[in-house]
């Protein structure tokens, strides 16, 4: 096995996480080959060196697996054995950004590939309307976490609310304001507990007084750090005027990379009812759903210790790439089915 990735980010910085996880654990599992496509040191050259991955790929009986968006189009990824190949999806640009021109590139080429690992049953009820089969696709339903927990990064997991006063929040992610616009528009009427955020770009000026940026951390170390005892994931406004634009309705699509690293640091979430994600955390009893934030002042704080005990499960499997593990061996399988 060979796994792909496009090195395309910052030192710190949440993204790549996914990435790293997922090249991780397949090094483990399956001895697979890394292979790294750094564009900073030049698009030519990167180009160059994924041609001649995927040239290996075409004379080979090899699995290689790339983590997709790469930023080459169909010409480059055509060169690929495809029965062999695997696309991991971690995002779907055009559909992120609402963006139709590159909507239709990309389905172009995620149609040329019979092996798609797409995030959860909504994404791929949106591809296949788009001609996608499907019989192409595999969820993998949530994003590993890689992560071990040391006995001192245990000490700030002991608050567990009971009164509305001991309740406290957590958002880690982009803080700029086009993408977490709810952060600048929250006051301390609509939002009455205090707010704990970690990440970058944050205009602290525009912050009410209940809200608190703790800075920036590396992923690896982030779920020990979090302080507060539910962890916020939403994009956009802090109401639904923007549900169908730009990242609130690609919520309604995606596994946001922040739930597994939630989940992996043992804190129960607060979802938007209407986002992709939302039906397992209704099922799986991890979570509250609300159709805005200010839908947090009335949660049922009695149902926190069943759902804070319920994290457990999907915290042990982030943890030790549980997901990637099975859906790849979901489709090794298959692969062999038709080679026999």
């Amino acid at each position: 096995m060979r796994v792909i990735t496009i090195k395309n980010w910052k030192a710190v910085n949440a993204v790549p996480k996914a990435l790293k996880d997922v090249k991780n654990i397949l090094k483990k599992t399956y001895k697979a080959q890394d292979c790294i496509i750094d564009m900073e040191k030049g698009k030519f050259r990167a180009k160059r060196k994924l041609a001649k991955q995927l040239i290996d790929s075409a004379f080979s009986n090899e699995v290689f697996v790339i983590q997709y968006p790469t930023p080459v189009g169909k010409t480059l990824l055509s060169l690929a054995n495809k029965n062999r190949t695997i696309l991991l999806i971690h995002d779907i640009v055009g559909l992120r950004y609402q963006d139709e021109k590159i909507l239709a590139k990309e389905i172009k080429i995620l149609k040329r590939f019979p092996y798609l690992i797409v995030h959860n049953q909504k994404m791929k009820e949106f591809l296949m309307k788009k001609g996608i089969k499907s019989q192409q696709m595999y969820c993998i339903e949530l994003f590993d976490y890689l992560y071990e927990e040391t006995e001192k990064k245990k000490e700030n997991k002991t608050l567990v609310p009971r009164l509305k006063d001991e309740v406290a929040l957590c958002y880690a992610g982009s803080l700029l304001p086009d993408k977490s616009q709810f952060i600048y528009q929250l006051t301390e009427d609509t939002l009455t507990f205090p707010l704990y955020l970690y990440g970058s770009e944050v205009d602290q000026r525009q912050l009410n007084a209940k809200i608190h940026y703790e800075g920036n951390a590396k992923p690896d170390e982030l779920p020990a750090l979090m302080k507060g005892n539910l962890g916020i994931i939403w994009d956009g406004q802090w109401d639904e005027v923007d549900e169908n634009k730009g990242y609130k309705n690609y919520t309604k699509y995606n596994t946001p990379h922040k739930l597994s690293c939630y989940l992996a640091a043992g804190m129960p979430v607060i979802v938007w009812e209407k986002s992709a994600i939302a039906e397992m955390v209704k099922r799986e009893n991890i979570g509250y759903t609300v159709r805005t934030l200010e839908g947090i002042k009335n949660l049922n704080l009695q149902e926190y210790s069943v759902k804070k005990e319920r994290i457990k499960i999907f915290q042990q499997k982030v943890r030790t790439g549980y997901y990637t593990k099975r859906v790849m061996e979901e489709i090794r399988k298959k692969m062999e089915e038709k080679n026999r």
